[in-house]
């Protein structure tokens, strides 16, 4: 099968929107919000965007090749912290060859383990490449909340959701005043929340540090 850019992306992408929506009722809740924010429930008017995946689409397979999974510690030096970002390595990784990169943020509420330990993304992409629907590929899964490093996962008993302590949860937050409520919601961002992390700083870590660490140890 011959694929462009486009059709691998679009097969990708699909593939984890479905994992995304496949995993929601086995992953319980995201952390508690404040009374007034937005749920995650559909309205009698709401369409279904994508068609129902096929099953056992992200079940694990035994009789088929599976890639490595690794959480690797980097230096950030936008943000002087240690961080840590997942990595998939397809199967039959070989350095002489070039792979292409897909780099998947995670939700709010959630760090950078989402996407393995809950939507079980490298199971899922295993099987595309099994079943010859995308080429083999290299996934990043890098943590969207700048102000959480190794640290603060290793603290939080190594889980997929985010620390209920850090940054994202200043003190006062969650009653905090008119004019950060406000700030937030302007900026995409649930009420109470400090969105400040997953902004700029965040951008310049991806961009800056974790971009370059991926190019200069792996084969992309």
């Amino acid at each position: 099968m011959r694929f462009t850019r486009r059709k691998m992306l679009s097969q990708a992408s699909m593939a984890f929107v479905c994992a995304t929506a496949s995993a929601q009722s086995n992953a319980g809740p995201p952390p508690a919000q404040a009374p007034g924010r937005g749920g995650g429930s559909f309205g009698p008017d709401d369409k279904q965007a994508f068609p129902d995946p096929p099953g056992g689409f992200n079940g694990r397979r035994d009789n088929i090749p599976h890639g490595t999974l690794d959480e690797v510690a980097y230096d950030s030096k936008t943000l002087g912290t240690r961080r840590q970002i997942g990595v998939y390595l397809p199967p039959e990784y070989a350095a002489g060859r070039k792979y292409p990169t897909l780099y998947l943020i995670h939700g709010l509420g959630w760090n950078n383990r989402e996407w393995t330990q809950i939507r079980h993304a490298d199971v899922v992409m295993d099987n595309l490449i099994a079943d010859g629907k995308v080429p083999p590929m290299v996934m990043i899964f890098p943590n969207g909340d700048s102000s959480m490093t190794l640290a603060d996962i290793d603290a939080n008993g190594s889980g997929p959701r985010m620390n209920p302590g850090n940054a994202q949860h200043p003190d006062g937050a969650a009653s905090g005043g008119d004019a950060a409520a406000a700030g937030n919601a302007a900026r995409g961002g649930r009420q109470g929340m400090n969105m400040e992390p997953w902004l700029t700083p965040f951008e310049n870590d991806l961009i800056q540090d974790i971009i370059p660490f991926v190019e200069s140890h792996y084969s992309v």
